[in-house]
């Protein structure tokens, strides 16, 4: 798994919705870099990038990200994730 790429295409409010992610493992086992890009039919789409830790393996990450939101005015944004997995 040193590679994940996630898509997703689904529809809002009478709008087809889009998303493509991509998980790639560094430096260490149990550290990865994510990249996604998603967005709505008719809009400018939104970028994050930032870092994936696996604090327990196959059960619970945390991850942070920073991103732009494409715009007028564009939009910088930060967050902070967490994943239970059950």
């Amino acid at each position: 798994d040193w590679s994940v790429i996630h898509t997703n295409l689904g529809y809002l409010k009478n709008r087809a919705t889009w998303g493509v992610g991509l998980e790639q493992l560094v430096l260490a086992p149990r550290i990865y870099a994510i990249l996604e890009t998603f967005g709505e039919r008719g809009d400018m789409p939104t970028q994050h990038a930032g870092i994936r830790f696996w604090v327990i393996p196959n059960r619970f990450q945390i991850d942070s990200t920073v991103g732009r939101q494409s715009g007028e005015p564009a939009q910088r944004f930060f967050s902070v994730g967490l994943r239970f997995l059950f």
